[in-house]
């Protein structure tokens, strides 16, 4: 194992605590309708934003991060001052009364997690190499859909308690802290690639390498209809007849199982797959998107899995070639370009599926309303496909290292 020794696994679960606490705004998702019989006072839209803020304000948080982190300031030291914070302010709201209290607790949690988030893959960027790298990423996956399943159990058993105790399933992050002080060691420097960006004629690297702007575009738009399709889905069911909440959730659990096979399948995918990764994978993405349209839980479940999986690995290869643009020396700046771009994406799907909508709407086209938005994903699906391997043609180093 190169990089960490193969007994330092104290390193390596360091590294995918960091992944772990990145999806920790999921533990409000099964609690809202707590939080808002707990403020009636309060507007419905003011209390959604003890879910949406965290990842508003740590948008800037992401870009900054990456562009320190690892270069100007080591990675221990960071995680060692912004972890203890992560905690203090996702625990913080246990004593509070308002809900303007608990909302700053929240946009201090989020500048917290917007300096956390980029570090996990940042950290295996920097530390692994070759197959050991494609199938750390792949591992990362598995993080995900567990970090998943733990935060939305604990937020809906401890939201039976009152909407205080929701806030203390925060103090899990005693763990990862620990990883961090007694396991992390600070990765060494890379030396500088041959294919390094260019500097600029002031001698710095470029801001925007060639390349950054089209793969910001492309995370951003993946995550978007991605999104788009989960926050449709419950309203495709009950408007179709085939099922209610339980239903919808049970067709969105199968995302876990998606994102841990993903996770699997991966490493497997890149020495198979040696041509057109990226474009393939999206192509999958597309397909399974018109499982959205049929009137089956069944089939809708299946396509939702297998996207889910198609998603995850294709957000690995985004990140290598992120890493290839900007070079294994700045891997959290290039990890904080796809955190940026995935909060981005996640913020437009909004507006995204109501324009959608609308347009149905206005059109009078004979179809579910809420199918128009699943309609326009699978274009953008498609389209972006066919513009990936326009641009970037075959691409065959997208799972290679330097």
């Amino acid at each position: 194992m190169s990089g960490m020794k193969k007994r330092d696994f104290l390193g390596i679960f360091a590294i995918y605590s960091l992944i772990f606490l990145s999806n920790g705004t999921l533990l409000l998702s099964p609690a809202m309708d707590t939080l808002v019989l707990a403020f009636p006072h309060e507007p419905y839209s003011k209390v959604l934003l003890t879910y949406t803020l965290p990842s508003l304000v740590a948008l800037p948080f992401t870009l900054i991060s990456g562009s320190v982190v690892g270069s100007r300031v080591r990675f221990r030291t960071m995680l060692l001052v912004v972890v203890p914070c992560y905690m203090a302010c996702g625990v913080a709201p246990v004593l509070l009364n308002s809900l303007d209290g608990v909302l700053l607790c929240r946009a201090l949690y989020g500048a917290c997690l917007g300096m956390i988030a980029p570090q996990g893959n940042a950290l295996i960027l920097r530390t692994f190499h070759s197959e050991e790298r494609w199938r750390y990423l792949g591992y990362s996956n598995i993080m995900v859909g567990m970090a998943g399943v733990v935060f939305q159990l604990l937020g809906g058993l401890l939201c039976g308690y009152g909407w205080r105790y929701i806030f203390l399933a925060y103090l899990v992050t005693l763990i990862p802290l620990l990883l961090i002080l007694f396991g992390l060691k600070e990765p060494e420097a890379p030396p500088k690639p041959a294919d390094a960006p260019a500097p600029t004629q002031t001698g710095r690297p470029s801001l925007l390498p060639k390349g950054v702007i089209p793969l910001f575009l492309l995370v951003a738009f993946l995550y978007m209809s991605s999104q788009t399709k989960m926050l449709t889905l419950s309203s495709i069911v009950a408007t179709q007849g085939i099922g209610d909440a339980k239903t919808s959730a049970g067709i969105l659990s199968t995302a876990t199982a998606g994102a841990m096979l993903g996770g699997v399948v991966f490493p497997w995918y890149c020495r198979r797959v040696t041509r057109y990764r990226i474009p393939i994978l999206i192509a999958l993405l597309a397909a399974t998107t018109f499982c959205n349209l049929v009137d089956s839980p069944l089939v809708i479940g299946v396509g939702y899995a297998v996207g889910t999986m198609a998603f995850m690995m294709n957000l690995n290869l985004m990140t290598l070639r992120a890493s290839r643009i900007f070079g294994t020396q700045a891997s959290s700046r290039a990890m904080g370009l796809i955190q940026f771009a995935d909060k981005c994406g996640c913020f437009a799907a909004t507006y995204f599926a109501t324009a959608a909508v609308w347009a149905a709407e206005a059109a009078r086209l004979p179809i579910n309303k809420y199918k128009m938005p699943v309609v326009a994903c699978a274009g953008i699906y498609m389209a972006a496909a066919v513009l990936d391997a326009l641009g970037n043609g075959p691409d065959t180093s997208q799972c290679d290292t330097e």
